[in-house]
């Protein structure tokens, strides 16, 4: 026994040593949690919003930096009363230069929910509106839309998280008048043929409110633009037979009055967007000051 009992003791101080430095590093890890909490941070995705309120504005030649400080004053002053307001600013990249400011909804009654916590937040109305009477400086137009989330319409939903969205393609589509079954059966069958293909990427649909006449939109995110060379590399997902190929081209010529195709880059400077994306991913969201 006496040759076993310096075994014994070295095994029980190694235990003990062991749930020490366990404790040590336990303990470690929740101060760093504490310092830097994007160490331990899960993403918290953005899906599909169930309603979209678009602001699209024209911006004067030069206006565009005069207008990220604005928007920028705006974020920070609805932050003063925590507003639960996701808004993602994209910028134009082909078409006229322009800003949409996209504001996430679950439905129509977010809308008169910010406006009731802004007018109850003293002095937060009035500086918002001098905000506002500001950006008009910056504006060439300036008109707002919303967009009613077609979701049996879509593609690959479980995709998509706007926390990682850095460009976005947007087809404007203006269904001529008395031709909406025909362009229901084609993003019925756009939508099959998408299926088929199974191709990596969400397709959000919107039926829009605000344009004269029938207006849908159809978003295309990306995380970059080298993802849309990869899908108009394999034909977007849709693998037709002639004869599909055929009656997709028809209907599109029957029910398009016309159709506008843009690129837009998202702007983190004017969005609004979850504390937790900034603290995940600061680079992007809250980038230094040059």
């Amino acid at each position: 026994m006496k040759f076993r009992a310096p075994f014994i003791l070295s095994s029980l101080h190694f235990t003990k040593l062991w749930k020490v430095r366990c404790h040590l590093y336990s303990g470690l890890l929740a101060c760093l949690l504490a310092v830097c909490p994007e160490l331990g941070a899960e993403p918290v995705p953005l899906p599909p919003a169930e309603v979209m309120h678009i602001t699209q504005a024209g911006i004067k030649p030069g206006g565009m930096p005069a207008l990220a400080r604005n928007r920028a004053a705006v974020g920070r002053a609805l932050d003063t009363i925590n507003s639960p307001r996701t808004t993602i600013a994209l910028t134009s990249i082909t078409g006229a230069e322009e800003v949409w400011l996209i504001d996430f909804c679950a439905g129509l009654g977010d809308l008169e929910q910010d406006r009731q916590l802004i007018e109850r937040a003293p002095g937060l109305r009035n500086e918002l509106d001098t905000l506002s009477e500001q950006e008009a400086d910056f504006f060439s137009t300036k008109g707002g839309v919303i967009g009613l989330f077609l979701k049996h319409l879509s593609y690959r939903l479980e995709t998509c998280d706007w926390s990682q969205v850095r460009y976005v393609e947007i087809i404007t589509a203006h269904v001529r008048p008395g031709k909406h079954p025909e362009y229901l059966e084609y993003r019925r069958m756009s939508q099959a043929a998408h299926n088929k293909g199974g191709i990596e990427g969400p397709l959000l649909v919107y039926k829009i409110n605000g344009y004269k006449g029938l207006v849908w939109m159809i978003f295309r995110p990306l995380k970059s633009l080298r993802q849309h060379d990869e899908l108009r590399a394999q034909g977007f997902g849709e693998p037709l037979t002639p004869e599909e190929d055929r009656k997709m081209v028809e209907l599109r010529a029957t029910s398009y009055e016309y159709s506008e195709n843009r690129f837009f880059r998202v702007d983190p400077q004017m969005s609004q967007v979850p504390r937790r994306w900034s603290e995940i991913n600061p680079a992007f969201w809250r980038p230094s000051p040059n």
